[in-house]
C-alpha cells in the first residue's frame, strides 16, 4: 500500500497568518479605544487621572476625572456655543448640582440641558460646565474624610481641567457660579471665601441673605 505524508506547512502558514491577523485586530482596536478615551495624568497634578473628551446620551462634551478629593471616576459635562472661534477665551459659567449625579438629572433634570435650550452659550458667549459629586455635595471639606473634599475638588480639579483643556478665561470676572438650593449656597460661600478666583455667583433658592451690592447683590 502506498504510503502517503501531508505537509503541515501551509496549514501551519494559514494558522499563524490567522494569528497576527487577529493580533492586528486587537490592537487596532485598543489604540481605536484608546483614541475614544484618552486616559492620562492631569499635566497640573499628575496624581489626578482624565478621560475624554468624549460626548455623552445628551450630546455634550464630556471629560471623567479621578483624583483624591472623591471616590471613584466622576463626569465633568460641556456645552459649548455653536460657533467657538479660533484664539479667543471664553467665560465659563458653573451650573453647580444640588445632588449627586444619579439624582439630580432624575430629580431636578439636566442643568446643561436647559441651559441649552435657553441658548445660553450662544446668547451671552459662555462655556458651561455641569460638575458632579460622589456625595450630597456642600462645598465643603469634611474635616475627616479626606474623600469628601468637594471644594477641593472643585478647586483643584475641575477649574484647572476646565481652563487647561477648553478655550476659558482664567481671570475672576471670567469664572462665573450659579446654583439653587445647596448649590446656591455652595456659589455664594465660593465667592466669598476666594473672591480673588470667582468674579460673580447667583443663587435663588437658597439660604436668605441681606439686601447687598456688587456681585453679590439681591434681585
Amino acid at each position: 500500500m502506498r504510503n502517503t505524508q501531508c505537509s503541515s506547512a501551509p496549514s501551519t502558514t494559514l494558522h499563524a497568518r490567522i494569528v497576527l491577523c487577529s493580533a492586528a485586530l486587537v490592537v487596532a482596536q485598543a489604540c481605536a479605544l484608546g483614541a475614544e478615551s484618552r486616559e492620562i495624568p492631569a499635566p497640573w497634578n499628575p496624581s489626578i487621572q482624565v478621560r475624554g473628551p468624549s460626548t455623552d446620551s445628551d450630546g455634550f462634551t464630556e471629560y471623567q476625572t479621578l483624583s483624591e478629593y472623591q471616590p471613584g471616576w466622576l463626569p465633568v459635562r460641556v456645552l459649548f456655543p455653536a460657533q467657538v472661534e479660533p484664539g479667543r477665551r471664553y467665560p465659563v459659567l458653573y451650573l453647580l448640582p444640588v445632588e449627586t449625579d444619579a439624582v439630580e438629572k432624575t430629580k431636578w433634570g439636566s442643568a446643561l440641558v436647559e441651559a441649552r435650550k435657553l441658548d445660553f452659550a450662544n446668547k451671552y458667549g459662555f462655556i458651561c460646565v455641569a460638575p458632579a459629586f460622589a456625595q450630597v455635595p456642600w462645598y465643603a471639606d469634611h474635616p475627616t474624610d479626606p474623600l469628601i473634599r468637594q471644594e477641593s475638588y472643585f478647586l483643584k480639579v475641575i477649574v484647572p481641567l476646565v481652563e487647561h483643556d477648553l478655550p476659558a478665561r482664567k481671570d475672576p470676572a471670567g469664572r462665573l457660579l450659579v446654583g439653587f438650593s445647596k448649590s446656591g449656597n455652595g456659589a455664594v460661600s465660593l465667592l466669598l471665601r476666594y473672591p480673588e478666583r470667582f468674579g460673580c455667583a447667583a443663587a435663588w433658592d437658597a439660604p436668605p441673605c441681606p439686601p447687598l451690592a456688587g456681585p453679590l447683590r439681591n434681585g
